[in-house]
């Protein structure tokens, strides 16, 4: 049982090492000055080109979610110029 539990350990300090090693090497590579902006937002039927006969009918009264994301988004990017 000692040396079941020396492997354990090992193991664990092995492992620890790797993730530390992998996580100081994915530091130095990639610059943290560039801002990356994922949005996830499913895009409306305007913006994509497809408009159905509703959209055509029925005024927008209250901005959807992706264009919210996407105006949030563009301030993001107006005050990382600055």
């Amino acid at each position: 049982m000692n040396y079941q539990f020396r492997a354990l350990q090992l193991s664990f300090i092995l492992h620890a090492l790797v993730f530390l090693i992998i996580i100081g090497i994915s530091n130095s590579i990639i610059p943290t000055s560039k801002l990356i902006v994922i949005d996830f937002a499913i895009e409306d039927s305007q913006r994509s080109g497809v408009k159905s006969q509703e959209s055509n009918t029925r005024p927008q009264t209250t901005e959807s979610r992706s264009q919210r994301s996407e105006n949030k988004s563009r301030r993001l990017k107006i005050k990382n110029r600055r």
